[in-house]
Protein backbone atom coordinates (compact mmCIF):
# COMPACT_ATOMS: atom_id res chain seq x y z
CA UNK A 1 0.00 0.00 0.00
CA UNK A 2 1.19 3.52 -0.89
CA UNK A 3 2.13 5.53 2.47
CA UNK A 4 -0.27 7.82 3.38
CA UNK A 5 0.14 11.60 2.68
CA UNK A 6 1.28 13.53 5.52
CA UNK A 7 -1.00 16.50 6.62
CA UNK A 8 -0.01 19.40 4.74
CA UNK A 9 0.79 22.91 6.72
CA UNK A 10 -0.84 25.89 6.22
CA UNK A 11 2.00 27.73 4.86
CA UNK A 12 2.36 25.20 2.16
CA UNK A 13 -1.31 25.03 1.34
CA UNK A 14 -1.37 28.48 0.87
CA UNK A 15 2.21 28.47 -1.21
CA UNK A 16 0.73 25.65 -3.53
CA UNK A 17 -2.94 27.56 -4.08
CA UNK A 18 -0.56 30.75 -4.99
CA UNK A 19 1.73 28.73 -7.51
CA UNK A 20 -1.53 27.42 -8.86
CA UNK A 21 -3.34 30.72 -9.42
CA UNK A 22 -0.53 32.34 -11.16
CA UNK A 23 -0.44 29.80 -13.96
CA UNK A 24 -4.11 29.49 -14.01
CA UNK A 25 -4.47 33.17 -14.25
CA UNK A 26 -1.50 33.59 -16.54
CA UNK A 27 -2.72 30.58 -18.61
CA UNK A 28 -6.73 31.39 -19.10
CA UNK A 29 -7.00 35.17 -17.92
CA UNK A 30 -9.06 36.41 -14.97
CA UNK A 31 -12.52 35.54 -16.13
CA UNK A 32 -11.25 32.01 -17.25
CA UNK A 33 -9.89 30.89 -14.47
CA UNK A 34 -11.81 29.30 -11.95
CA UNK A 35 -11.42 28.74 -8.19
CA UNK A 36 -12.22 24.94 -8.78
CA UNK A 37 -9.69 24.62 -11.45
CA UNK A 38 -7.18 26.17 -9.25
CA UNK A 39 -7.66 23.73 -6.00
CA UNK A 40 -7.25 20.98 -8.48
CA UNK A 41 -4.09 22.48 -10.04
CA UNK A 42 -2.94 23.18 -6.18
CA UNK A 43 -3.78 19.76 -5.26
CA UNK A 44 -6.01 21.13 -2.07
CA UNK A 45 -9.21 21.03 -1.58
CA UNK A 46 -11.65 24.18 -2.89
CA UNK A 47 -12.70 25.15 0.36
CA UNK A 48 -9.71 25.39 2.14
CA UNK A 49 -8.85 28.36 -1.18
CA UNK A 50 -11.94 30.51 0.45
CA UNK A 51 -10.95 29.88 3.83
CA UNK A 52 -7.55 31.26 3.35
CA UNK A 53 -8.30 34.03 0.42
CA UNK A 54 -11.99 34.52 0.55
CA UNK A 55 -12.70 34.98 -2.91
CA UNK A 56 -10.98 34.88 -6.68
CA UNK A 57 -10.53 38.35 -6.83
CA UNK A 58 -8.53 38.42 -3.36
CA UNK A 59 -6.26 35.19 -4.65
CA UNK A 60 -5.97 37.27 -7.84
CA UNK A 61 -4.85 40.02 -5.60
CA UNK A 62 -2.10 38.19 -3.62
CA UNK A 63 -0.72 36.00 -6.76
CA UNK A 64 -0.08 38.71 -9.02
CA UNK A 65 0.37 41.43 -7.46
CA UNK A 66 1.55 40.26 -4.51
CA UNK A 67 5.17 39.71 -6.44
CA UNK A 68 5.05 43.05 -7.73
CA UNK A 69 4.81 44.91 -4.53
CA UNK A 70 7.75 42.21 -2.94
CA UNK A 71 9.93 43.12 -6.29
CA UNK A 72 9.21 46.97 -5.50
CA UNK A 73 10.50 46.31 -2.12
CA UNK A 74 13.57 44.88 -3.35
CA UNK A 75 14.53 47.30 -5.34
CA UNK A 76 13.83 49.92 -2.98
CA UNK A 77 16.41 48.22 -0.59
CA UNK A 78 19.27 47.86 -3.57
CA UNK A 79 18.85 51.48 -4.24
CA UNK A 80 18.22 53.49 -1.59
CA UNK A 81 16.35 56.73 -2.46
CA UNK A 82 19.46 58.89 -0.20
CA UNK A 83 21.76 57.36 -1.90
CA UNK A 84 20.64 58.10 -5.08
CA UNK A 85 21.99 61.04 -7.46
CA UNK A 86 21.04 62.98 -10.20
CA UNK A 87 24.10 60.68 -12.56
CA UNK A 88 22.23 57.57 -11.31
CA UNK A 89 18.63 58.65 -11.70
CA UNK A 90 18.16 57.98 -15.27
CA UNK A 91 19.51 54.78 -15.09
CA UNK A 92 17.76 53.62 -12.18
CA UNK A 93 14.69 54.68 -14.00
CA UNK A 94 15.49 52.52 -16.75
CA UNK A 95 15.74 49.87 -14.62
CA UNK A 96 12.62 50.17 -12.65
CA UNK A 97 10.46 50.89 -15.91
CA UNK A 98 12.44 47.57 -17.32
CA UNK A 99 11.34 45.34 -13.71
CA UNK A 100 7.76 47.27 -14.66
CA UNK A 101 8.00 45.69 -18.01
CA UNK A 102 8.68 42.28 -17.37
CA UNK A 103 6.04 41.98 -14.65
CA UNK A 104 3.65 43.00 -16.99
CA UNK A 105 4.85 40.80 -19.87
CA UNK A 106 4.75 38.04 -17.79
CA UNK A 107 1.19 38.90 -16.28
CA UNK A 108 -0.35 40.61 -20.00
CA UNK A 109 -2.84 37.67 -19.96
CA UNK A 110 -4.11 37.86 -16.75
CA UNK A 111 -4.14 41.64 -16.79
CA UNK A 112 -6.38 41.76 -20.01
CA UNK A 113 -9.11 40.06 -18.97
CA UNK A 114 -9.24 41.78 -15.00
CA UNK A 115 -9.51 45.11 -17.49
CA UNK A 116 -12.39 43.16 -19.32
CA UNK A 117 -13.99 41.65 -16.51
CA UNK A 118 -14.24 45.87 -15.13
CA UNK A 119 -15.39 47.09 -17.93
CA UNK A 120 -18.72 44.51 -17.79
CA UNK A 121 -18.55 44.94 -14.30
CA UNK A 122 -18.73 41.44 -13.63
CA UNK A 123 -16.98 39.45 -10.26
CA UNK A 124 -16.63 42.37 -8.24
CA UNK A 125 -14.12 43.81 -10.13
CA UNK A 126 -13.62 47.56 -9.13
CA UNK A 127 -10.50 48.07 -11.16
CA UNK A 128 -7.14 47.73 -11.76
CA UNK A 129 -6.59 50.71 -9.23
CA UNK A 130 -8.60 48.66 -6.81
CA UNK A 131 -6.25 46.29 -6.40
CA UNK A 132 -4.28 46.39 -3.11
CA UNK A 133 -1.00 44.73 -4.16
CA UNK A 134 -1.14 47.76 -7.08
CA UNK A 135 -2.52 50.53 -4.89
CA UNK A 136 0.51 49.49 -1.93
CA UNK A 137 2.55 49.57 -4.81
CA UNK A 138 1.42 53.25 -6.12
CA UNK A 139 1.31 54.50 -2.71
CA UNK A 140 4.90 53.41 -1.89
CA UNK A 141 6.43 55.17 -5.25
CA UNK A 142 4.36 57.89 -4.21
CA UNK A 143 5.96 58.06 -0.71
CA UNK A 144 9.45 57.78 -1.46
CA UNK A 145 9.54 60.37 -4.25
CA UNK A 146 7.73 62.72 -1.61
CA UNK A 147 10.89 62.57 0.38
CA UNK A 148 13.12 63.86 -2.48
CA UNK A 149 10.52 67.13 -2.79
CA UNK A 150 10.43 70.18 -0.93
CA UNK A 151 7.32 71.96 -0.29
CA UNK A 152 4.39 71.11 -3.21
CA UNK A 153 4.88 69.11 -5.86
CA UNK A 154 3.85 70.52 -9.27
CA UNK A 155 2.36 67.50 -9.63
CA UNK A 156 1.79 64.72 -7.36
CA UNK A 157 3.87 61.96 -7.83
CA UNK A 158 0.73 59.41 -6.59
CA UNK A 159 -0.29 60.62 -10.03
CA UNK A 160 2.72 60.72 -12.25
CA UNK A 161 3.51 56.34 -10.73
CA UNK A 162 0.32 55.56 -12.04
CA UNK A 163 0.50 57.27 -15.25
CA UNK A 164 3.97 55.54 -15.76
CA UNK A 165 2.39 52.23 -15.07
CA UNK A 166 -0.32 52.64 -17.45
CA UNK A 167 1.90 53.82 -20.02
CA UNK A 168 3.94 50.12 -19.81
CA UNK A 169 0.82 48.58 -19.68
CA UNK A 170 -0.91 49.98 -22.70
CA UNK A 171 2.40 50.03 -24.44
CA UNK A 172 2.41 45.87 -23.87
CA UNK A 173 -0.79 44.64 -24.21
CA UNK A 174 -1.62 47.14 -27.17
CA UNK A 175 1.84 46.40 -28.23
CA UNK A 176 0.48 45.19 -32.16
CA UNK A 177 -2.05 47.61 -32.11
CA UNK A 178 -0.02 50.09 -31.10
CA UNK A 179 3.61 49.38 -33.15
CA UNK A 180 3.52 48.07 -36.67
CA UNK A 181 6.19 46.23 -37.70
CA UNK A 182 9.68 47.43 -37.45
CA UNK A 183 8.96 50.55 -35.71
CA UNK A 184 10.09 49.15 -32.14
CA UNK A 185 11.68 46.18 -30.34
CA UNK A 186 11.00 46.10 -26.82
CA UNK A 187 14.36 47.93 -25.49
CA UNK A 188 13.45 50.17 -28.04
CA UNK A 189 9.97 50.26 -26.29
CA UNK A 190 11.45 50.20 -22.74
CA UNK A 191 14.17 53.05 -24.02
CA UNK A 192 10.98 55.29 -25.27
CA UNK A 193 9.29 54.65 -21.96
CA UNK A 194 11.78 55.60 -19.57
CA UNK A 195 12.55 59.13 -21.68
CA UNK A 196 8.92 59.64 -21.32
CA UNK A 197 9.00 59.38 -17.19
CA UNK A 198 11.87 61.16 -16.90
CA UNK A 199 10.76 63.82 -18.78
CA UNK A 200 7.70 63.75 -16.47
CA UNK A 201 9.59 63.77 -13.67
CA UNK A 202 11.19 67.33 -14.37
CA UNK A 203 8.07 69.03 -13.84
CA UNK A 204 8.63 68.32 -9.68
CA UNK A 205 12.62 69.03 -10.46
CA UNK A 206 12.65 72.52 -9.67
CA UNK A 207 11.02 72.23 -6.14
CA UNK A 208 13.74 69.16 -5.10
Amino acid sequence: MPAKRGRRSTEEVIERLLDAATHEFEEKGFGGATTAAIARRAGVAEALLFKHFGSKTQLFQDAIFGPLSRQFDAFMQDHPPELQTADTKRALTVEYIGQLQDFVGRHARALMSLMVAQSYKTDGIDGIAGVQGLRDFFDKASATALKNIDGEPAVHPALLARISFVSILSCLLFQDWLFEPGLAGVEDIRMAISAFVMEGLTVNTAKS
